[in-house]
């Protein structure tokens, strides 16, 4: 398995099917999907498991037992990912169809390989470029600096590389930053795309990243 593609689900059965139609769009197909859904009480799960009969692809749902929060919830994700790369996303947004394919294509073994965003879904929503970066001490000066954004989706990360580092519990507001400056403090080889290929939704109420999305 090439790619994990890890996803927390909190009570999203409105933006879902977005997100669900993107994934059954990647032109690649050497990845899995680890759905955590945590303790939904609206009908993401039944949407979730619908997705895992219906798809076709090899995907499962872990359910967790009381609401923990997004770290919890990929923490949950993580310990069941096997794919050699993780790639992440909310269920508020949705990928681009070449997602996937575009970055295991351009990882040729490195540790991490970003990409540029898209702020809103639609198609003419508004370019968002990431920083410049060739190293890995340039994409740390960059998030350190506050020229980068850090969100897991906008990267494919090696999952040895990311092996014992886990989202700290019930700390759900920047807790893509602490996981990423951990991955980048490790790696060695990076790859930087500048392309589009996530978007990000900037109108939900429920977005895990929303209070970051006038970062420009």
């Amino acid at each position: 398995m090439k790619v994990s593609l890890v996803i927390p689900v909190y009570n999203a059965e409105k933006s879902l099917p977005v997100l669900l139609e993107s994934i059954r769009a990647q032109t690649f197909r050497d990845f899995e999907v680890v759905f955590a859904d945590d303790a939904s009480t609206d009908g993401s799960a039944t949407l979730l498991e619908n997705f895992v009969r219906e798809s076709g692809l090899p995907c499962r749902v872990l359910h967790a037992r009381e609401n923990g929060g997004a770290a919890a919830a990929r923490n949950l994700a993580l310990e069941a990912a096997q794919g050699e790369y993780l790639a992440f996303a909310d269920a508020d947004d949705r990928m681009d169809p070449a997602l996937l394919e575009t970055a295991a294509a351009a990882a040729g073994g490195a540790d991490i390989v970003g990409w540029d965003w898209t702020l809103g879904l639609s198609p003419n929503g508004r370019y968002m470029r990431q920083a410049s970066y060739g190293t890995a001490e340039q994409a740390l000066l960059n998030l350190t600096g506050g020229t980068m954004r850090w969100n897991l989706w906008l990267f494919l990360v090696r999952r040895d590389l990311a092996a014992d580092i886990r989202f700290i519990p019930g700390a759900d507001m920047g807790e893509d930053m602490q996981f990423m400056l951990r991955c980048f403090l490790r790696a060695k080889t990076v790859v930087q795309l500048h392309r589009s290929l996530y978007h990000y939704n900037d109108t939900s109420e429920t977005s895990i990243s929303r209070a970051f999305s006038t970062l420009r």
